[in-house]
C-alpha cells in the first residue's frame, strides 16, 4: 500500500510482535475506535499470539476511527 489512504480512512497496520506478521488495511473514520479495534482482533492470524501491535499512520490519535461528538461538529 504505497498510495495514501482514500479521504475519510485511517491506515491502520496490526503487528504481531511473536511472529512478525503484519496486516494494512484502511478503516472507515466513524466505524469504531482503536480501543475497540483492539478487543476484536486480539490474536494474531498467523500464529495465534496475543501480542498484537496496532498501529495508526502518523497523523492518527488514539481516537481518529472514533466518530466525531457532538461538540466536536
Amino acid at each position: 500500500m504505497d498510495e495514501p489512504p482514500p479521504p475519510g480512512f485511517v491506515r491502520v497496520s496490526l503487528a504481531c510482535r511473536q511472529c512478525g506478521e503484519v496486516a494494512v488495511f484502511d478503516l472507515q473514520r466513524g466505524v469504531g475506535t482503536l480501543a475497540r479495534l483492539r478487543l476484536v482482533w486480539g490474536r494474531c492470524t498467523a500464529c495465534g499470539s496475543s501480542r498484537i501491535e496496532i498501529v495508526t499512520d502518523a497523523t492518527a490519535d488514539s481516537e481518529i476511527v472514533a466518530a466525531p461528538t457532538k461538540e466536536a461538529r
